[in-house]
């Protein structure tokens, strides 16, 4: 009788109409992956597209299909590609707009070129798995202090996430959060490392450096 009831319980968690919000954070250490900061006063923009990202995402699979996973993704993006360009440049300010008198030595751009999260579960003998495919592609767009675009990259990722289901089906959130994390933190690497190698960065923020 107690594990019929149990049993009905489950049933009920698992078929109703719930969100789970997924908030993914990535660690600060990934944002320190050069060994000098280059000079230079620069100022970083995030596309409104980017930085005000959210997707809600729904299991293709039987188990869980009424359960909702709000991704809240554009500010943990944002910040994670801030941190990251405050980590390349000794001086480095987000800014909401570019206006033509900035005086900025350059403006580093972001934006979204795709962004796809795909979850399922799966039945397992005693308990259900989460399994998420997070894929996300940025598009990085460096612009002299005259505005004219030098450099342009595309820094990008794709990570399986799992967690147990759990038994209101909220591991989906954590299968999520950690391929979103993994994506950040290599995206965090690859635009570090782009950036910090790029010699044409590097001769335009000297141009305009010793100009003002």
């Amino acid at each position: 009788m107690k594990r019929l009831v149990f049993l009905l319980i489950f049933i009920a968690l698992w078929g109703c109409s719930h969100d789970v919000t997924v908030k993914p954070t990535v660690s600060p250490v990934v944002y320190q992956v050069v060994d000098q900061k280059l000079e230079g006063n620069i100022a970083i923009f995030v596309h409104p597209e980017l930085a005000e990202l959210n997707k809600v995402v729904e299991p293709r699979s039987r188990q869980c299909s009424t359960a909702n996973f709000p991704i809240e993704a554009g500010q943990s993006i944002k910040a994670s590609l801030i941190k990251t360009a405050q980590g390349i440049f000794k001086n480095c300010k987000p800014v909401e707009s570019v206006p033509q008198n900035h005086g900025f030595d350059g403006i580093l751009a972001a934006e979204l070129l795709d962004f796809d999260v795909d979850l399922k579960f799966i039945d397992g003998s005693w308990t259900g798995t989460a399994e998420s495919w997070v894929e996300m592609n940025i598009k990085l767009t460096f612009y002299d202090a005259h505005l004219n675009p030098i450099w342009r990259s595309v820094v990008g990722y794709s990570k399986k996430g799992f967690s147990d289901a759990g038994g209101t089906c909220g591991g989906g959130a954590t299968a999520i959060s950690g391929g979103m994390e993994q994506c950040l933190k290599n995206i965090s690497i690859q635009m570090a490392e782009k950036i910090a190698s790029s010699e044409k960065i590097k001769a335009a923020v000297a141009r305009a450096h010793h100009r003002s």
